[in-house]
C-alpha cells in the first residue's frame, strides 16, 4: 500500500479519534439523522462544542447537513460507522486477545467482528457450561453445536429430551474426529432413541479433522469460545449475546463449517470402557 493511501486513511483515523464524535456518527446511523440541539442534551454537552464537531465532520466528508438543518452521513460516514464496532470490540478485548486468538477464523468473518460489540464476555468454566445449557434449554426451533468434545450425561439427555418433547427443534452438530466417547454412554443413547432422531433428521452430525473455535447458538442467542494462541479450544471463557447481528455472524460462520465438514462416520469416534460419570 503506497504512502499517499495511508496519509489519506490517517487523517480520517484523526477525525474518528475523539468519543463524542464517534457517537455523535453511531447515532445517527441508529436513528437516520440528529440535530445540534439534540444531541447536545443527550451527550450534555454545549451546543457549540456538538456544532463545531460536526462542521470537523462535514469537512471530513462524514456527514452533511440537510435542508431541515439535521445530519445525516454520507456514503463514507456510513462505511466507517460500519466498522468503527470492530475497533471498539478489539479495544475493549485486548487482555482476552493476548491469550486468544482469531487468525483461525476465515479472514470475512474477522472483518465482522463489529457483530460482537454488545456480547457478555463470561469468565470461568462452570459459568460457560451453565449458559451453554440455558442456550439448550431455551431454544425451540435450532440448535447449533461446534465443539471438540461431547459433554457429560447431563448435557446429551437434555438435548434428547427436548428434541423428543419438541417436534420443531432440530439439532445440528459438527464434531471432531478425534472426539472420545464410553461405550456405555454409546449404549445409553441408542436406548434413548438416539438412532430415531437421526432417521427423522432431528440430529444432524458431520466432522471435521480439527476444531479450535467452538460455538453453540439456537435462533435467539449464541456464545463463541475462541482458541488459545497455541491454537487450542478454551473453553474458560466465552463470548455470549443475544444481539441479532452476533447471531447472524454465528449462524454464517457454523453454516460455513458445515459446509467444510465431512460426513459423520462413527468409526472415527474413538470409545472407551470406562461408563460416564454420574
Amino acid at each position: 500500500m503506497d504512502s499517499e493511501k495511508i496519509e489519506a486513511a490517517t487523517m480520517q483515523f484523526v477525525e474518528l479519534s475523539n468519543d463524542l464524535r464517534i457517537s455523535m456518527l453511531l447515532g445517527i446511523l441508529k436513528k437516520g439523522s440528529g440535530k445540534i440541539s439534540e444531541i447536545a442534551k443527550k451527550h450534555s454537552v454545549p451546543v457549540q462544542e456538538v456544532a463545531r464537531n460536526f462542521k470537523r465532520m462535514t469537512e471530513a466528508g462524514l456527514v452533511i447537513k440537510n435542508s431541515e438543518g439535521e445530519y445525516k452521513l454520507t456514503r463514507v460516514g456510513e462505511l466507517a460507522c460500519y466498522n468503527i464496532p470492530s475497533f471498539i470490540f478489539i479495544s475493549n478485548n485486548k487482555k482476552y486477545f493476548k491469550f486468544h486468538n482469531f487468525g483461525y477464523v476465515p479472514i470475512k468473518f474477522v472483518q465482522r467482528m463489529g457483530s460482537f460489540v454488545d456480547t457478555e464476555l463470561l469468565h470461568g468454566t462452570p459459568i460457560v457450561l451453565d449458559r451453554w445449557k440455558s442456550i439448550y434449554d431455551n431454544a425451540s426451533k435450532k440448535i447449533n453445536v461446534i465443539s471438540s468434545e461431547l459433554f457429560d450425561a447431563e448435557f446429551v439427555d437434555m438435548i434428547v429430551e427436548k428434541l423428543k418433547e419438541n417436534s420443531e427443534l432440530k439439532t445440528s452438530y459438527i464434531m471432531s474426529t478425534d472426539t472420545i466417547m464410553p461405550k456405555q454412554r454409546r449404549e445409553d443413547l441408542i436406548d434413548k432413541g438416539l438412532h430415531s432422531l437421526i432417521s427423522e433428521k432431528k440430529i444432524e452430525r458431520r466432522m471435521l479433522k480439527k476444531i479450535r473455535t467452538i460455538l453453540v447458538t439456537n435462533e435467539n442467542e449464541a456464545m463463541v469460545m475462541f482458541p488459545s494462541i497455541d491454537g487450542q479450544s478454551d473453553m474458560r471463557e466465552a463470548f455470549y449475546g443475544t444481539d441479532p447481528d452476533f447471531i447472524e455472524w454465528c449462524e454464517d460462520y457454523f453454516e460455513d463449517s458445515w459446509k467444510k465438514s465431512d460426513s459423520f462416520t462413527e468409526k472415527q469416534i474413538k470409545y472407551f470402557d470406562k461408563k460416564y460419570p454420574e
